[in-house]
Formats: structure tokens, C-alpha cells, sequence
């Protein structure tokens, strides 16, 4: 899924457990670190620990979407880590990206919240060893401006394709939040399960959605500029992006309880096997 470092304010807690893991899977002084992120992770703010310890923040360099990451690290890019999200872990495991972690220098590894923990090939692999460190999680979901949509309008997602919104919308410029969205629409819980058949389904939807985008948006910045701004009205967006603008003073809100629901995610660390 597309990130930003906005989405971890979504879960500020459990970042900030993993201030210090930062340092520990880096390892490493400043000079000799580099890291593939999301734009936005790069803010002091996110390890102040590694910070205090060498000096100065690692040196980061990002990626738009993980589809591009995973290319540009299979053609040859040299990071030491990067930062995708649950299901790709196994995907750049299998592709041999990935070297396994070493969980004793990772301080707040045992404190963090089993239920992610417990999520099938997410922090550890069959046998049980490590490759993955969860740092965030949030929502992606309906967002809308309240002065412009009425709630009776939004009850469901299918709202992103209907031509009363032509020009109005926006989602995510990445493959994961866009099938996420199409998935819920058509019953499918778990996107990566997909068949030929509810991926065509899927598809369709989107292009239907197409058809009423104004923009794709790649960061938090651009969604909550774009919908504070009144350029457009209804969104689907990380759960932040809400909260972002309604402090701002704009009249947008987030919808949890459409009938199809939301999107979850999971993202995280990986130390890459040149690393």
C-alpha cells in the first residue's frame, strides 16, 4: 500500500514503542545507513533515538509504490532497508531481497501488539525466523467533505462510481489502496486471495471510478490539500488525512461505517540482504 509518515501518526503509540528498534535493526552510524521509504518517514520526529546516538537521521532515499520499489531493488539498487508493507514481505522474501533480522538488537520487539504480530507470514517466516519489523498500521477509508456530501449519499463505497461525483473524487495513486477499494466492493475481504474472475470484477469497478477521479493522489500533503481546498469532495483516503484537515478548520470527515467497511494495513521495516 501507498504510505506516508502521516499514517503513522494514526498509531502514534505504537510508533513510538519502536523509537528505539529503529536504531537497532540500523546498526549502524548515519554514513553508512541508507533507508527506502515513503516520502514524509524521513522526519527526525520518527527516530529520535538514532538521532541522539549518531548524531544525525539516516540517509533516505524513496519509492512511490512498492510495485516500483520491488523493480528497482531486483534491478540491482543497493539500501540497506526499506520499508513495505505485509503483503509484500513474502513476495521480496521469495525473491531474495531480504536477510532475516536479529531480534535481540531490536529493543521493544516482545512489546509489540500481538494481534499484528499473530498476522500469517507477517513478522516471521515458516520456521519461525524474523524478516519483517511491523511499525505502523491505520485504515484507508471513505472520506468526504461534509459541507458538499450528504451521508445519506455514502452509505456504501459504490459511491465512487457514481456519475453524480464525475470530477469530485480521489484515490490513491498505487495499486494496493485502488484493489483494496474494488475488493471491499465486490464482497472480497482479503485482496490477495483474488481470482481471475473477481480480479476482472474488480478492474471494472475501477474503471468506473476512473471515469469520476480528479486526481490520484501519491501523499497525505496532496489529499488533505485537495480536499481542504474544496477541489474535491470525496476520497478514499488513510484514516489521517481526516483528522489532518478537520484540524486545519475544513469540513471533512471520515465515513468507518459504510456497508462494505475499510481497509486495513500493516507496514514495516526490512533489512535487505546486501544490506
Amino acid at each position: 500500500m501507498g504510505l506516508s509518515i502521516t499514517k503513522s501518526l494514526a498509531a502514534a503509540a505504537f510508533a513510538g514503542t519502536m523509537a528505539l528498534a529503529f536504531a537497532g535493526i540500523a546498526r549502524a552510524a548515519d554514513a553508512d545507513v541508507t533507508v527506502f521509504d515513503w516520502s514524509g518517514y524521513e522526519a527526525p520526529d520518527f527516530h529520535p533515538d538514532y538521532v541522539t546516538k549518531y548524531g544525525d537521521s539516516p540517509t533516505f532515499t524513496f519509492f512511490g509504490d512498492e510495485d516500483e520499489a520491488f523493480e528497482k531493488l531486483r534491478s540491482g539498487f543497493k539500501t540497506d532497508l526499506a520499508h513495505p508493507c505485509s503483503q509484500n514481505v513474502v513476495k521480496w522474501r521469495e525473491a531474495g531481497l531480504l536477510q532475516p533480522l536479529d531480534t535481540s538488537k531490536i529493543a521493544g520487539w516482545n512489546d509489540l501488539l500481538p494481534g499484528i504480530m499473530a498476522m500469517k507470514n507477517l513478522a516471521t517466516g515458516p520456521d519461525g525466523t524474523a524478516w519483517f519489523m511491523p511499525w505502523d498500521w491505520g485504515n484507508t477509508l471513505l472520506t468526504y467533505n461534509s459541507d458538499k456530501v450528504d451521508e445519506k449519499d455514502i452509505q456504501s463505497l459504490k459511491v465512487f462510481a457514481d456519475p453524480k461525483f464525475k470530477d469530485r473524487v480521489s484515490i490513491g495513486d498505487n495499486v494496493d489502496d485502488a484493489y483494496a477499494l474494488a475488493s471491499l466492493v465486490i464482497g472480497l475481504k482479503d485482496w490477495t486471495a483474488m481470482t481471475d474472475e473477481q480480479f476482472k470484477q474488480a478492474s471494472d469497478f475501477l474503471r468506473q471510478v476512473h471515469k469520476n477521479v480528479r486526481l490520484y493522489w501519491s501523499d497525505t500533503t496532496d489529499i488533505v490539500q485537495a480536499l481542504s481546498s474544496g477541489e474535491i469532495d470525496l476520497a478514499w483516503a488513510w484514516n489521517d488525512a481526516a483528522v489532518q484537515a478537520a484540524a486545519a478548520g475544513a469540513p471533512i470527515k471520515s465515513n468507518r461505517n459504510t456497508e462494505e467497511g475499510l481497509s486495513t494495513w500493516v507496514c514495516g521495516y526490512v533489512l535487505l540482504k546486501n544490506g
